[in-house]
Order: C-alpha cells, then structure tokens, then sequence
C-alpha cells in the first residue's frame, strides 16, 4: 500500500524536491517507540526554506503504527507512505531510495528527530555551492549513558573511517543520483551497509563536505549501537572486502578483524595505512580541522616508537628493582646465618 498526503488537500505534489528524508519503522506502538516516532515526523516538518518530501517505509506493521501514519498531520511538506513487508531495515532504505525524488536523499532513524530547523537547509546550500556528492555533521546523542541529558558528539578525527564509521548516517546527505548509480545499500551487511556505503564513496573518489552545525539528535538504541560484537564481524568484513578491491590490499580475515578492533595495520604491508589516509584527504574538502596527512603518520609512528622505548624503560627498571630486592634479601639470610 502506498499513500501521499499534501499540506494542503487540494494542492499537487511536485515533481522534485530539494532533499528526501527517509525514515524506516515497523511495529513502533507496539515497541513502545509511538512518541518517538510522532517526534521525527514533526521534526521534518519543521523544516524550513528548503524543499523536502518525507518517505516513510512501514515494514507491513500491525500493532496501529500504519493508522498513526495515515493520521498524522501533515502541515508543511507532503509524507509517503509505503507498507508492505521487507527483509529488513536497509531493504526498507533502498526502498526510499528508489522511491526518492529529492536531489539529494538522507535516512532518518524513526526514533531520532532534527532538534534544529535550518539543519536540512544548511546542508542543500552546503552541497550546492561545493557541488560535492555528500555532505555530514556533528549530531547530538542521547542514550543509556546520559538519558536527559543530550551530549554533543564530538567531531572525530576523518582517519579513523579507516577503522570504523565515525559518521552518524542520520547527518548524512547524498546526491540520489549517485546512490542509484551505486546501488544503494548492500543487503548482505544487517548492521553496517551504511558504513559499507561511506566507505565506498570515500574509496571510488566521492567528495564530502562538513556542515558545520549539528542539527540531529541521534538515539543510541539501534541494533548497531547495542549489538557490538556483531557489528565488528560485519565492519571487519567489510574492510576485508573494499580494501582488497580498492585500496590493492590483500587482508586476511584475522588481519581485517585486527584492523577494526585494535586499528593496527599487517606489518607486512606499511604503506597500506599511507595510501588510506592520502584516499581520505582527497574526498573531504574545506574542513579547518584537516591535517597533513604524512605528517600525522609519521608523527603516529613517533609517538608508537616512543611508548615502546618507554615500555622497555619501565620494563628495564623492574628488572632492576627485582635484583635490588633479591640482593637485599640475600644479603639478609647471610647476615642472619653469620650472627
């Protein structure tokens, strides 16, 4: 089933949009997520000066999430509905994707929201003057950790994709064009197609631009965020599977597996982290906080040598105050013997 409703009753949708804004949701009532839910879709239609049309893809729910849809208000940009049932939720995704008509298309989580209203505006002008292919931002987190109390999620370092996503997908906008050309999401990931599909744009060359203002409240009780042993499977996997075909890697599983938890390169391959970080340099552009890539190894490599002088220091030091104790205690025993 597949339904549209417009701001206004007698008014037409239009033929293209500025951005689509994709939420996926199944049995929200049911998971107690029904205020979640009424919250995101507010939030996109709170946004302002900028072009947008909500597709919601409904997973053929049946506990009153698809009638809290169809009864919801809709006031300012026209909502889709589409309900039937998928194999999960990055189908459901591409499901938005192919529904799109937006130049550029971003996924909002059913229960996260936009806390500020400019914040899709700010990210079309953004990737319309640096005619870039996506566009990302801070977000704000809110979780087990600190409840009622949203934290600002800090920028982190852009050479740590290599490792892991450092990107919430929730601030992310992408031309849609683009994410046809690459078939969307990679229905063999359960957790990480996302990261799956960053990282893909990073390595074939896409270029991404920063906007520099969080406008996303990221609630952190998705699967991905909860279930983290799997998710290293997946994300080991993944960087197995793009560096051997992009990067001219040659990872084994274990050494895949290393490389997403403990972020350590093979030793047989040292110019595999160089040539990475040189592929990230060149996809983001205008950010203050980007560095000089063989600067940051090298000092990276500094920094590695200096601990494992110092660790052999410490270790030199206890031998040395082992033999101290020991002399020390010899010398008793033939001072005790003698007298």
């Amino acid at each position: 089933m597949q339904i549209t409703k417009s701001p206004n009753e007698k008014s037409q949708c239009a033929a293209s949009y500025d951005v689509t804004v994709v939420t996926v949701v199944f049995n929200a009532v049911k998971s107690g997520r029904k205020e979640m839910l009424l919250q995101a879709l507010d939030s996109v239609q709170s946004q302002r000066d900028v072009n947008v049309e909500h597709v919601v893809v409904d997973g053929a729910s049946e506990d009153g999430t698809l009638q809290l849809l169809q009864d919801f208000n809709v006031t300012s940009h026209p909502l889709t509905i589409l309900s039937e049932k998928d194999s999960g939720i990055y189908e459901a995704m591409n499901k938005g994707i192919a529904l799109a008509r937006g130049k550029y298309i971003t996924f909002l989580n059913s229960d996260d929201f936009y806390h500020n209203n400019d914040g899709l505006q700010l990210s079309f002008k953004k990737l319309e003057e640096t005619s870039c292919s996506f566009s990302f931002a801070p977000v704000k987190v809110v979780g087990d950790v600190f409840p009622n109390n949203p934290q600002e999620c800090p920028q982190m370092y852009l050479d740590e994709i290599i490792y892991k996503s450092v990107i919430s997908h929730q601030s992310i906008l992408v031309n849609t064009e683009l994410m046809r050309q690459m078939q969307g999401f990679d229905l063999s990931y359960k957790i990480a197609a996302d990261y799956d599909f960053l990282l893909r744009m990073v390595l074939t060359g896409k270029r991404g631009c920063l906007v520099d203002c969080d406008f996303v409240t990221y609630r952190m009780i998705g699967i991905s965020s909860t279930n983290i042993p799997f998710s290293r499977r997946e994300t080991s996997l993944i960087l197995k599977t793009l560096y051997n075909k992009y990067a001219g890697a040659h990872l084994t599983d274990k050494e895949a597996y290393r490389l997403c938890v403990k972020n350590e390169f093979p030793a047989n391959d040292l110019e595999l982290e160089r040539r990475l970080h040189n592929l990230i340099r060149d996809s983001f552009v205008g950010i203050s906080y980007a560095y000089a890539i063989d600067k940051f190894v090298i000092q990276k490599k500094e920094i590695k040598r200096l601990t494992l002088k110092h660790i052999r220091h410490l270790k030199i030091i206890r031998i040395g105050i082992y033999v101290i104790v020991m002399l020390c205690a010899l010398l008793l025993v033939i001072v005790t013997m003698l007298s």
